[in-house]
């Protein structure tokens, strides 16, 4: 398989992404947009090819990145994808600017930005975007398509559920667990677990409905 990549997703997420994919040596074909407006336009250095279906037009293997920093939207297109008779491939990313243990395992689509700090016995599963200075300390488990933001710095023994949002600069003591589908604000500091779908903010945070 080449170095040839496509990146889905042509907002700013995705042009961190190209950049590291730049960064490995890799080259960017462009970006997939579903969005008609961003249609043969350019950002960056690179232009937009066309919506998600252009991958059912080529032949052969492709190296896929994706772009999208919602966990939920993420998931949504993964599904899309996996329906596509192409062979992609989704190789994980780690930018050369990240510290990485040699005990930490990260899955398949699963994107490390610039100095983040992963240090032991830690598991990241699939899909999952860890952004600028996040911080794993030892037995710290991701779960699938999990984001976490800028800042968020998990303590040893967490557990971030699938598809959990984990706000900037969000702080997780020691042993607590994030449930599936969460949300903490920006700057909380969690100090007990998390339920399944919940929302939580403050110092320490608690949980906040929706509105």
């Amino acid at each position: 398989m080449g170095r040839d990549w496509v990146v889905i997703g042509a907002g700013g997420h995705g042009r961190e992404v190209a950049d590291v994919i730049r960064l490995l040596g890799g080259t960017v074909l462009g970006f997939l947009d579903d969005d008609p407006a961003k249609a043969g336009r350019f950002f960056g250095s690179h232009p937009v090819l066309g919506p998600l279906e252009w991958l059912r037009g080529g032949a052969g293997p492709l190296r896929v990145a994706l772009g999208i920093g919602a966990s939920a939207m993420r998931l949504r297109v993964v599904e899309r994808l996996r329906a596509f008779p192409r062979e992609l491939c989704y190789p994980t990313l780690v930018h050369p600017g990240s510290q990485v243990g040699g005990s930490v395992f990260l899955g398949e689509g699963t994107l490390v930005q610039a100095g983040c700090v992963l240090t032991c016995d830690i598991r990241v599963g699939d899909f999952v975007v860890l952004n600028s200075g996040v911080s794993l300390a030892h037995d710290v488990e991701v779960g699938d398509f999990a984001t976490l933001a800028p800042g968020a710095r998990m303590a040893g023994n967490v557990t971030v559920g699938p598809c959990a949002e984990v706000g900037m600069g969000t702080l997780v003591i020691q042993g607590q667990a994030l449930g599936a589908a969460c949300v903490t604000g920006a700057g909380s500091v969690v100090v007990r677990d998390v339920p399944p779908g919940k929302r939580v903010l403050g110092v320490p945070a608690r949980i906040r409905e929706l509105l």
